[in-house]
């Protein structure tokens, strides 16, 4: 066997841009060339260090592709986003500041190694499952498991409607959980104008939308004050202490603005903690530093939509969701007993989802609401999944003859692209890849991704299958089985419902749904935990 590669095959590049003058290096996972400019080394081969037009062919990053280099570049070890020469390692990590970076975050009171990483539930046998492996699996075998995979789904969530899966379309699928869009009230509050006056980089209009309804959605739950006409209070906000609002994996933090915005108008002190493992440009953060010279004063005694002026105060957390202790988080907050906590994000990424539930379970008893809008299917992994217990028992319940575990969550993760997938990638049936392009995916820096392995191919399983519900019915089905494990996992771990001193009962709402439509954005599903009764979760 040769040499093993972690660069894609040549048959899967595409030809350089017209005109292309920056770097000739191709970056697999980003699909794309990289644009950094070419530098000129002194000891290249002229013939392999320049291109046709005369100019150098690689920047400084990506010299190692040079042929017959003396010096060869590899990732750094502390931080593979960037390369080094192999010599010279010792002497780059004194200097690194990526390492300098890590290593400042460890000192940090918040930073415990690896705290939330493990998933719940038994992990079976592990092994890393390569393509090959998901090759070797016959078609039959593959559309058995489709085919369980839609059964399941109908049984979790369709109630008594329960069909056949092969006369499933993909709109029965979508129309399994409720669809609750509550951004019109926001918008006819004046949430575009507040924007706008904030000069809020809100990311356009659909990332607006989303903004809009999940904070729809907070108000619903009584986690921010209802819009009702003649009062700024509802029934489900009992406290008159301080609201802390923790946005995980907030990026640039814009949903947390407005919601935090909100909560000020209400009249409560707000602290705003916006946890992110990387940083990124144009963040909230200018917006709060900038916000008292921003919008100028108005003479209407309607109270503002955002006030970003008043009782609030914010910080950012870097750090990896891994490693986030949140009891030391809410300690340094010091909460008093009438202060309430209120979890959200929206598009946390992949297994940011999982660490971000196991991150709540040290601090359940203070958490007031939770809306985790789920993102990224296609980048979870079956050791830090929280859901691997409950959907473990699910398959063996509903579906005894399929058995469930490592190999078919694989399955389970990457037919779930199949959601995002491109019209023409539909029709295209047979291929090596699937394409998928979706703004939520951009937003996480995983631009359009190609999802290979012919057999692993989620139109080739539902040709197979002959699926009516398509690529994209099936791997929305994946998804909802990956969330509600998920679900489950809120339920039954982090807040089961609780019998009180006074022999009341309190339960916990735990809800599924789509926070906006699809053409929205494919990603919109949700999961929102709060109490019916008092809008504290016990």
């Amino acid at each position: 066997m040769g040499e093993p590669t972690d660069l894609p095959l040549v048959s899967q590049i595409p030809p350089l841009p017209k005109e292309w003058a920056r770097c000739h290096a191709y970056i697999d996972n980003k699909r794309r060339y990289c644009r950094q400019h070419p530098i000129e080394f002194e000891d290249a081969p002229a013939t392999d260090h320049k291109a046709d037009t005369g100019r150098p062919r690689y920047c400084g990053n990506h010299q190692h592709l040079l042929a017959n280099r003396k010096r060869k570049r590899i990732p750094c070890p502390a931080d593979a986003s960037h390369s080094v020469y192999e010599d010279c390692v010792a002497k780059h990590l004194s200097v690194c500041p990526m390492l300098k970076k890590q290593r400042g975050q460890e000192k940090q009171s918040f930073y415990r190694k690896n705290i939330n990483t493990g998933g719940y539930g038994p992990l079976g046998e592990i092994e890393e499952i390569a393509t090959s492996q998901i090759r070797s699996k016959l078609d039959h075998e593959m559309s058995q498991f489709a085919e369980s995979v839609l059964r399941l789904h109908q049984k979790l969530f369709a109630g008594d409607n329960i069909q056949d899966p092969s006369v499933l379309s993909a709109e029965d699928i979508h129309q399994a959980i409720p669809t609750e869009d509550l951004s019109s009230a926001e918008f006819d509050a004046g949430l575009a104008q507040a924007v706008s006056d904030y000069r809020i980089k809100s990311g356009g209009q659909k990332h607006l939308h989303q903004q809009a309804s999940l904070v729809g959605h907070l108000r619903r739950i009584g986690a921010l004050p209802s819009l009702s006409k003649g009062s700024r209070h509802t029934d489900k906000i009992k406290s008159v202490g301080k609201h802390l609002i923790l946005e995980v994996g907030a990026g640039r933090g814009m949903t947390g603005l407005v919601a935090a915005g909100i909560s000020v108008v209400h009249g409560d002190p707000t602290d705003l903690i916006m946890i992110e493992r990387a940083g990124s440009r144009g963040k909230a953060d200018t917006v709060l530093r900038n916000a008292p010279i921003c919008v100028k004063q108005t003479t209407s005694d309607a109270p503002p939509y955002l006030d970003l002026k008043g009782p609030l105060s914010w910080s950012r957390v870097q750090c990896d969701l891994s490693h986030l202790s949140l009891s030391s988080i809410l300690l340094n907050a010091d909460l008093e007993e009438n202060d309430r906590v209120t979890v959200l994000a929206k598009h946390l990424c992949g297994a940011g989802t999982d660490l971000a539930l196991k991150a709540l379970e040290p601090v359940k008893t203070s958490i007031s609401s939770c809306i985790l809008a789920t993102c990224c299917h296609g980048v979870c992994n079956w050791q830090d999944y929280v859901g691997r217990k409950f959907l473990v028992d699910a398959f063996q319940k509903n579906c005894p003859s399929q058995p469930f575990g490592a190999f078919e969550f694989e399955l389970l993760r990457r037919w779930s692209t199949g959601t995002v997938k491109t019209g023409a990638a539909e029709n295209r049936l047979g291929e090596n890849r699937i394409e998928i392009a979706d703004s939520s995916l951009q937003e996480h820096g995983l631009g359009t991704v190609l999802v290979e392995n012919a057999s692993a191919n989620i139109s080739r399983i539902v040709e197979a299958s002959r699926l009516r519900c398509g690529a994209q019915g099936l791997g929305r089905a994946c998804q909802r089985l990956i969330d509600y494990g998920r679900q489950e996992y809120l339920r039954r771990v982090l807040f089961p419902s609780a019998k009180h001193a006074n022999g009341s009962v309190e339960t916990t709402n735990i809800d599924m749904l789509h926070y906006v439509a699809p053409g929205v954005t494919p990603q919109n599903a949700a999961l929102v935990a709060f109490s019916e009764k008092t809008g504290h979760i016990p």
